[in-house]
C-alpha cells in the first residue's frame, strides 16, 4: 500500500490530524466475532466511533430472511482494492468495539496494516440506505450513523 512508503513520523501526524472519517475501512482484530478473528471493517460514525463489519459470504439465516437481506450491501473487489475478493457490508448491526484514540494510535504505528481505504461514495450511499431500513439495529446506533452518513444521501 503507499501509506507504507511514508516516514513514521509523517502517518503519525496524518493520524493526529486527519484521524479517520465515515467511509474508512479498518483491519482490526475483533473480540466480538465467533471465533474472534482479524476482520474489515467500514467507519460510518466517528463520536462515537462505530463500524459495520464486512464478510466475504452471507450467513445462510440471513439468506433466508428478506428483511436482513435488505442490509447486506455488496462491495465489488474491482472497485476497492484492498479486497481480495467480492464482499458485503453487513448493516444489520453496528459495533463500538473501538477506542477511538486508540485506533488512531494504531494508525500512526501500523498505517497500512489498520486503515486499508475506502469504501466507494456509491456505497456507502447504499450503506446509508441498508441503516436507514434496518429493523434489527440499535436504534441509537442507527440514529448516529444517518447523521454521520447524511452526506451521503
Amino acid at each position: 500500500m503507499l501509506g507504507d512508503c511514508f516516514p513514521p513520523d509523517f502517518k503519525a501526524n496524518f493520524s493526529r490530524e486527519r484521524g479517520i472519517s465515515p467511509g474508512d475501512v479498518l483491519y482490526l482484530h475483533c473480540d466480538f466475532t465467533t471465533p474472534p478473528k482479524v476482520k474489515y471493517m467500514v467507519v460510518v460514525c466517528c463520536e462515537p466511533l462505530l463500524v459495520l463489519l464486512i464478510n466475504s459470504d452471507i450467513n445462510e439465516f440471513i439468506k433466508r430472511n428478506n428483511d436482513l437481506m435488505a442490509c447486506q450491501v455488496q462491495i465489488n473487489r474491482e472497485d476497492h482494492d484492498f479486497l481480495k475478493w467480492d464482499s458485503f457490508v453487513n448493516c444489520i448491526e453496528a459495533h463500538a468495539a473501538f477506542d477511538l484514540e486508540i485506533i488512531k494510535e494504531k494508525i500512526a504505528i501500523q498505517y497500512g496494516d489498520v486503515l486499508k481505504g475506502r469504501i466507494t461514495d456509491h456505497c456507502m450511499r447504499q450503506v446509508r440506505c441498508a441503516v436507514e431500513i434496518s429493523k434489527t439495529m440499535v436504534k441509537r446506533h442507527k440514529k448516529l450513523i444517518l447523521a454521520a452518513l447524511q452526506h451521503y444521501e
